[in-house]
């Protein structure tokens, strides 16, 4: 039986992200991705940490600069108690003033594939068309066995790893330790969208910017997104109260005409667009309920990444940045447990605890946005109060402060203390936080920043000769 540091399930932005670290910090690495050609997946806007930071540090930034990927200065919204009068929140490089940090639109199959033949040439053994069938009993001394099916020819086989990150996306595989989730009470809602062909763009320098319209619906308050793929390729759908879903079953495309036609401004952009008739966008896609949080993102030999382990909402392009970040950590922490550099209930501690505070930054500043009668001012001061919190935006600048969101090194302070009683109670205050958000159900709502657990971090990470890793809290 073969034996490998490191499998990973799934080839998304996660898996390769998680794939590319620990192969670039001397790990043996197989990922396996059920399918053999271009993945279609939804989640094409993106927030400026992954390509402009992240996309560095996995060695992909020149490749997806080639793709010329549309580039997404900031947002535009019709959106609050005067939602006729357009308003936008542009990014910026935190602590800088006047300096765009623009973020992207990509194209999925595109981004993802980018990701995946990165990983593939830092050393990470690819394994398209081979799906992960059962993961088995183990933990990080003795290793998980992983079997595998490779559905051409039927043929299984299995591995031995050391570490398995699930990277799967929303498919819950068969992980009874870590299978449990548990799903927001606020944000029951259902997405349906579809592409169109020759739609207009907003005037210079908007023209690349998301544009998200408020509109009603029989069952409560929704909201459209405008998302520029290209040229001539659009995005466009609608996130509706839950109820709405048996009547989109019935005739998505028609609801979604419908709901568009409410939406002036969106309406306009594609008074001269088409649907689009080719794969993969010639189809009107619904989801529904699909923000959670998994009850616990690892167990001994095993780790959850990426849509597996946790998911917000649609709204703020946190999906993928949630998943490349959190994997970004996930494998700093995984290549410290199996080079023997660190406790694995200190390093996946560590991991979890401060993916659930990324969650909680953008579950609190999203529940506030979900009100629609405030001033926009309102909303661009609680946006920008809510990037600045993320923890990705300052890790990857270096600009970790001791403040709610963010972590802390706490060189000095951690002296003395018991760096692993530190990081089990980080990761119970979170999970327990975070119960609490996914829990409530009332009217939108602002949450001050003093209500998000300022846990103090028991570990930084260093930039080592080999990629990025972690160091105790001295350095």
């Amino acid at each position: 039986m073969r034996t490998v540091d490191v499998a990973v399930i799934g080839g998304g932005p996660a898996g390769a992200t998680l794939a590319t670290v620990c192969a670039q910090n001397g790990l043996d690495v197989a990922l396996y991705e059920r399918e053999m050609g271009p993945r279609y997946r939804v989640g094409e806007s993106l927030l400026p940490a992954t390509p402009r930071q992240l996309a560095p540090l996995l060695g992909a930034a020149d490749k997806i600069e080639e793709a010329g990927f549309v580039v997404k200065p900031g947002a535009t919204f019709c959106w609050g108690d005067r939602p006729d009068t357009p308003w936008s929140l542009f990014f910026r490089v935190p602590g800088a003033v006047g300096e765009n940090l623009p973020a992207l639109n990509v194209d999925r199959q595109r981004f993802d594939a980018i990701l995946l033949e990165n990983a593939a040439a830092q050393g990470v053994d690819v394994r398209k068309g081979h799906r992960v069938l059962s993961v088995g009993d183990g933990d990080a001394v003795q290793g998980r066995v992983v079997e595998v099916r490779v559905p051409d020819n039927g043929e299984r086989h299995r591995i031995r790893a050391r570490y398995v990150a699930n990277a799967s996306g929303q498919i819950r595989l068969n992980l009874p330790e870590i299978r449990a989730r548990t799903h927001s009470r606020f944000f029951r809602k259902v997405a349906v969208w579809g592409y169109w062909d020759g739609a207009g763009r907003l005037g210079h320098p908007l023209e690349g910017n998301v544009f998200f319209e408020t509109l009603e619906t029989g069952y409560g308050s929704a909201w459209a997104w405008f998302i520029p793929l290209s040229d001539t390729l659009t995005s466009v759908g609608v996130v509706a109260p839950r109820a709405c879903a048996s009547t989109i079953r019935k005739n998505g495309r028609g609801v979604l005409k419908g709901w568009l036609a409410q939406c002036p401004r969106t309406s306009a952009l594609l008074a001269d667009a088409r649907p689009s008739t080719g794969r993969p966008y010639r189809e009107v896609r619904l989801c529904a309920d699909y923000s959670y949080a998994s009850d616990m993102f690892w167990a001994p030999g095993l780790a959850q990444v990426g849509d597996a382990a946790c998911f917000v909402d649609v709204l703020l392009s946190s999906g993928v940045h949630l998943a490349t970040y959190g994997a970004l950590l996930a494998a700093r922490s995984i290549s410290a447990v199996l080079r023997d550099r660190l406790p694995e209930t200190l390093a996946m501690a560590e991991y979890e605890s401060r993916v659930r505070q990324e969650f909680a930054v953008f579950y609190a500043g999203l529940t506030g946005l979900y009100d629609t009668t405030r001033p926009r001012n309102d909303y661009i001061d609680s946006l920008r109060k809510t990037l600045g919190r993320s923890n990705g935006v300052a890790m990857e600048w270096n600009r970790c402060c001791d403040a709610p969101g963010r972590p802390d090194p706490g060189s000095a302070a951690l002296r003395g203390f018991d760096r692993e009683a530190l990081a089990t109670s980080n990761v119970q205050t979170m999970r327990a936080f975070n119960r609490g958000q996914l829990d409530y159900c009332g009217p939108p709502r602002i949450v001050p920043v003093n209500e998000l657990p300022a846990i103090q971090n028991a570990l930084t990470v260093v930039p080592g000769r080999r990629g990025w890793q972690i160091a105790d809290a001295r350095g």
